[in-house]
């Protein structure tokens, strides 16, 4: 066989060749079918236990009354309590009205116990900052009565109002 028939040979192959179908690609292989989800008694919910901390206490029903030197908390039922300014003596009364004995203050920023209902601070004192600023409330217990009291404007006023 000579170099031109081999030649021819390769050619004729090579036409063959391009006669061939291309092979389809392989179909993806099937994924695993999902199961249905299955679907149970919903999960028992217990009630919460009722919180005993003072922060989530319902507030004592009342208003504030702020009269340019004083303001004063009057709850629904009589009770009260007043921050009083003394610019003379550059201090502030706090009093729980109506009660007797000892008197606990408790702020989101801490706690202070005075042996007295009228307790007397300078008006520079950080404790009438801690109740000015306490979130959203803060508490007066005396002997036999908690208050809850919310936290407005009329306290803060009369303390700033001391310090000028």
């Amino acid at each position: 066989m000579g170099r031109s028939s081999y030649l021819a040979a390769l050619a004729v192959f090579a036409l063959l060749a391009g006669c061939v179908s291309k092979l389809a690609p392989a179909p993806p292989p099937q994924a695993a079918p999902v199961p249905p989800p299955v679907i149970g008694p919903p999960p028992v919910m217990r009630a919460p236990s009722p919180s005993t901390d003072w922060r989530d206490a319902d507030l004592t029903p009342g208003i504030w009354f702020y009269d340019g030197t004083s303001a004063r908390f009057l709850s629904g039922d009589g009770a009260a309590f007043a921050l009083r300014c003394d610019s003379a003596e550059r201090s502030v009364l706090i009093e729980r009205e109506g009660a007797s004995g000892e008197m606990t203050i408790r702020t989101s920023a801490g706690d202070r116990r005075f042996a007295d209902v009228r307790a007397p601070l300078a008006a520079s004192d950080p404790f009438l900052d801690a109740i000015v600023f306490s979130r959203g409330r803060f508490v007066v217990e005396t002997a036999g009565r908690t208050m809850f009291i919310p936290a407005w404007p009329e306290p803060a006023k009369t303390v700033e109002d001391c310090r000028i």
